[in-house]
């Protein structure tokens, strides 16, 4: 019996080709854009998704200023006075390609991170080579992905080796001879995931402090003006509650002053699409264009329906004819 209905219909899609042409290939078309729009979707969506302790992770905001660049200090504060942060990492990224050296060859690698040990202690990050307990065992430290392992070193082994790196501050690039930018590597990560809103191809101590990027002008003896600029990202226990915390924190600011006077914490799972702040380091999406994409994947399968619904009553008569016979 099966076999006749796979007789019959291959019989009908020869006898009306044109018809079947244009009905398989346009829902066809139809549900493979809706597909592709759909898996895009997911991937937009799903942004740090990755990280084993993605909800708990928060990044402090400004709230008076409205940005996510506050002064590394504030760490030490939170995490001092405050039970329900776990851990706390500061980091920070030139998201353009850096001039990078090993012996006599000179390669430009893109985003740059400073961060600390207890970064590798607050997100998902896989080792090949090192110690993830202490990525760090001194200020000269590096990291590098795998990626940037394979473009500097090839298959050579890389651990041990020495790289230099030259960066700019306010247009101003920092001497090659400076023994702070000579960097030992002391571990290779996996290629942080697609979906991660934090990327990172090198990665350096942020207690060297050649590697703090971004600061504010003041003297370095009043500790009202100068500033060395972070975000700082907080891992929350997993009992602790976001809100009742930020509150708590702005109701006790003299632990943070001078630097910060009311603060906000941002959910690390809406950074990509939903970060309201200035000064974040990490990518961001567009959800205005995601909610276009998904109108476009619904009236192109909206369409393809109705354009097989139109085909099919089209030809109802005929069929009506074959029914009876």
């Amino acid at each position: 019996m099966l076999k006749n209905y796979f007789i019959v219909a291959f019989r009908n899609l020869k006898k009306h080709k044109t018809f079947s042409i244009i009905n398989i290939f346009g829902f066809a078309f139809g549900i493979s854009i809706c597909m592709m729009i759909v898996l895009y979707l997911i991937k937009e969506y799903s942004f740090d998704d990755f990280n084993v302790n993605a909800n708990r992770i928060y990044r402090l905001v400004d709230a008076e200023h409205n940005t996510s660049t506050i002064d590394y200090r504030v760490k030490k504060a939170v995490t001092d006075n405050f039970p329900q942060v776990e851990n706390a990492s500061i980091i920070e990224i030139l998201p353009k390609p850096i001039e990078t050296n090993y012996k006599n060859n000179a390669y430009y690698v893109d985003n740059l991170m400073s961060t600390d040990n207890d970064f590798f202690r607050i997100f998902t990050v896989h080792f090949i080579y090192g110690n993830p307990n202490k990525p760090f065992p001194n200020i000269n430290s590096v990291i590098i992905s795998e990626k940037t392992s394979h473009l500097l070193f090839g298959n050579e082994n890389p651990m041990g080796k020495e790289i230099s790196i030259s960066h700019s501050v306010t247009g101003i690039i920092k001497d090659l001879s400076d023994t702070k930018n000579r960097l030992i590597v002391t571990g290779v990560i996996k290629d942080l995931p697609d979906n991660s809103s934090l990327k990172a191809n090198i990665i350096v101590n942020a207690e060297n402090n050649y590697f703090k990027f971004n600061f504010s002008c003041g003297n370095s003896s009043d500790v009202n003006t100068y500033r060395w600029l972070f975000n700082i990202y907080l891992l929350l226990n997993k009992n602790a509650d976001p809100e009742q915390l930020a509150a708590d924190i702005n109701n006790r600011t003299q632990l943070l002053a001078p630097y910060e006077k009311k603060i906000d914490l941002l959910p690390l799972k809406d950074m990509y699409l939903y970060d309201y702040t200035t000064g974040g380091d990490a990518l961001k999406g567009n959800p205005s264009f995601l909610n276009l994409l998904a109108s476009i994947a619904l009236i192109v399968l909206l369409l393809a329906i109705v354009n097989y619904v139109n085909l099919t009553v089209a030809r109802q008569n005929k069929r009506n004819k074959e029914t009876g016979i």
